[in-house]
């Protein structure tokens, strides 16, 4: 994108670097871009307002496909995931019967259902430091524990264009 090498993208790099991807935005939107970006306020994005624009953006992102996962998991819709929502989105894909007990570790606060922070929890795999830590003191049984993880090892599930949720095992 910096076409001169200077180290900052201006908005004539910003534009001739879109159109020659075939993204023809109006200048208003390639301004408003720059203005947002631009945090030091020179009129051009330098490498430290281009990374700190990009992670946002891809923090945001998998933010958004957490949600929309999690939304797709909650099928009626309570803002909780219950025993028989996540049987009835896992069971086409293997044994469950360490369910219980996967959701027993993922329920953190033992009301019986998976909120949106325990789901996060999860799926960031946050949830198998505690069974990380019993596997190497000793703890377990020789196979891999019921743990939250073992979810995450049985279906990849990401969302993709739309609200569509993909699940691949």
């Amino acid at each position: 994108i910096d076409a001169d090498g200077s180290g900052t993208i201006t908005v004539e790099e910003l534009r001739a670097a879109l159109k020659a991807k075939g993204q023809l935005i109006p200048e208003a939107d390639i301004q408003r871009l720059i203005t947002a970006t631009d945090i030091n306020g020179n009129g051009t994005i330098d490498y430290e307002e281009f990374l700190a624009a990009t992670i946002h953006q891809s923090k945001l992102e998998q933010e958004e496909n957490l949600y929309k996962a999690f939304q797709v998991l909650d099928g009626d819709g309570s803002g909780y995931i219950d025993r028989d929502e996540l049987v009835a989105a896992l069971s086409k894909y293997g044994d469950l019967s360490d369910l219980d007990a996967i959701l027993s570790q993922v329920d953190t606060d033992g009301d019986g259902r998976v909120d949106y922070e325990e789901f996060c929890t999860m799926m960031r795999g946050s949830a198998m430091a505690g069974a990380a830590a019993g596997m190497a003191s000793g703890g377990g049984t020789g196979g891999p524990p019921p743990t939250a993880g073992r979810i995450k090892d049985r279906a990849d599930i990401t969302v993709t264009d739309g609200d569509k949720v993909k699940v691949a095992h």
